[in-house]
């Protein structure tokens, strides 16, 4: 297959992929694991407790660990909050700012509760603490990049994103969501 992709006219072997088909290759293919206790206040000033709160219902977490990974989060989080077929999942946009200096943490959620809609301040949680574990589970490889956690309605983790929004990454968060919820329809035995 290889020698056929060489001999196409005008394209080697290193040109066929899409620029979707690329960004899935971003997709951490290993599932599971277990988010670790996150406890902050939202910018609706309600505490948050994950993945407890999120349990009950599939969940989107999206972690962003810079500022530069802003606009890459917000554009995740805008597609989200617009799909209505998304209406029973929890999403959370959760910035990461434990490197911030604490002199500096008020006057940097106070900038980023600006920026955010009413509307979706109540599951907009900065998180001060365990970047490091935060880091792994979600699988992280560069500060810039935006970051998708989806959970199970148990609070496990079961797809990992990194990167920019495609319609192939979206595509395949979709059908990990559908997964989940058609496993959740199998009566126990």
């Amino acid at each position: 297959m290889i020698e056929r992709w060489h001999h196409w006219p005008g394209r080697n072997r290193y040109q066929i992929f899409s620029a979707d088909a690329v960004a899935l290759l971003a997709v951490t293919s290993s599932s599971g694991g277990t988010l670790p206790r996150l406890e902050g206040k939202s910018l609706a000033g309600k505490n948050v407790v994950l993945p407890d709160d999120a349990r009950g219902s599939a969940a989107i977490l999206i972690f962003g660990f810079t500022r530069a990974s802003r606009s890459n989060t917000e554009a995740w989080s805008r597609r989200l909050a617009d799909d209505k077929t998304l209406s029973g999942v929890k999403i959370y946009n959760l910035p990461v700012l434990e490197s911030v200096p604490r002199i500096f943490r008020g006057w940097v959620v106070s900038g980023i509760q600006k920026s955010v809609p009413v509307e979706r301040r109540a599951n907009f949680v900065p998180l001060f603490a365990k970047e490091k574990e935060l880091k792994q589970v979600a699988g992280f490889s560069s500060p810039n990049d935006p970051y998708l956690v989806v959970l199970d309605r148990s609070g496990e983790v079961r797809f990992k994103y990194a990167g920019e929004i495609s319609e192939a990454a979206y595509s395949s968060m979709l059908q990990k969501l559908i997964s989940i919820n058609e496993a959740d329809k199998i009566p126990a035995r």
